[in-house]
């Protein structure tokens, strides 16, 4: 069933490439810090053991306070793709800090990222099957909201019943409103949600009256 499913998805990007991306398939989302994201509309917020949608949710609530926050994409009742807001170190630089990031700092917390999810991915009996690594992107570039983010990415896996995950860490620099972002898919899904995925790191957008600098 799943590899119908999947063949299905593939059939519809290549029929109408422009469906998963249309302005219009995206709901803007608050987040912590004054900052907003951009996610599809076919995704729901899980708060507490309830599903809202995108919508919904956005009408409930104002700015969000607390950095807990999950949203989700299911295929039937299976999670396949999984956005969630954390904390970052404490210490977090300001963008104007972010802005002169040397190699060897992102070579830094590189390494500290993978020794950090080193430690927490076997309490999912999973472990990382391949580190992809740390890169620079900057995002809204040439507008008030261009922002200096750092994107961490590896395969982690197997995990039973569920199978290997795609994951990314996107860490997001304001000084002490830093925060960071896990954005993971199932990797039997990559051809459709990588794209997203990317759609979905670019749109990450934080009020530059907010901005720590």
């Amino acid at each position: 069933m799943k590899k119908l499913t999947i063949k299905i998805l593939f059939l519809l990007l290549f029929l109408f490439p422009g469906i998963a991306f249309s302005a219009s398939n995206f709901v803007k989302v608050n987040l912590p810090h004054s900052a907003t994201v951009e996610l599809p509309q076919n995704w729901f917020i899980l708060d507490g053991n309830q599903r809202k949608t995108l919508d919904a949710y956005n009408e409930s609530v104002g700015r969000i306070s607390n950095i807990k926050f999950t949203a989700c994409l299911a295929n039937r009742d299976e999670i396949i793709a999984k956005l969630d807001v954390t904390h970052l170190l404490k210490g977090g630089i300001t963008q104007r800090q972010a802005k002169k990031l040397t190699q060897d700092y992102v070579r830094q917390f590189d390494k500290g990222a993978r020794k950090e999810l080193t430690k927490q991915i076997p309490t999912i009996n999973a472990s990382i099957l391949e580190w992809k690594g740390t890169t620079e992107r900057i995002i809204n570039k040439g507008t008030a909201y261009e922002l200096v983010i750092l994107v961490t990415e590896c395969k982690i896996g197997p995990i039973e019943n569920v199978g290997n995950l795609c994951f990314y860490l996107i860490s997001v620099f304001n000084g002490p409103d830093s925060f960071g972002i896990y954005l993971s898919y199932l990797e039997d899904f990559r051809v459709l949600l990588q794209p997203i995925c990317d759609r979905i790191i670019s749109s990450i957008r934080i009020n530059p009256f907010d901005l720590n600098l």
